[in-house]
């Protein structure tokens, strides 16, 4: 065997060793981090609990008075007024609406059938 060659097999595994310490030791860094951050968000996830039972026991009143302060203010109106509009809309377009009218027309003329001959049935209460 020449010199070369047995340098090489006496080198080889000190090398390895070298470099498996090496990637050892970062798989043991990248543990300790993966570790320090699972704490990290334990700790967190701890502080959000606590606080959401604190608001809980407190019977939700952030969210109330937010509510009860937006309601009585300017957001408030702005609901009433939209909600107000909305239902002049609908009673427009019930009132003017073909399908509607004619639906009121045959309810009004089952009405009058029905006062007239006591005992009518009228075939729309055959599809209710």
């Amino acid at each position: 065997m020449d010199p070369f060659s047995v340098g090489a097999a006496v080198l080889a595994p000190v090398i390895g060793g070298i470099f498996g310490q090496s990637a050892a030791e970062k798989q043991a860094q990248a543990t300790a981090d993966a570790a320090a951050e699972a704490r990290a968000a334990t700790e967190q996830a701890a502080k959000i609990g606590a606080k959401a039972q604190i608001a809980g026991q407190l019977g939700g009143f952030g969210l109330d008075y937010l509510t009860s302060r937006y309601e009585g203010g300017a957001g408030g109106a702005l609901n009433r007024i939209n909600s107000a509009r909305d239902y002049v809309q609908r009673a427009n377009i019930e009132a003017n609406n073909p399908s509607v009218v004619a639906l009121r027309s045959v309810e009004r003329y089952e009405n009058r059938l029905r006062n007239a001959m006591p005992g009518y049935m009228p075939p729309s209460t055959l599809f209710v």
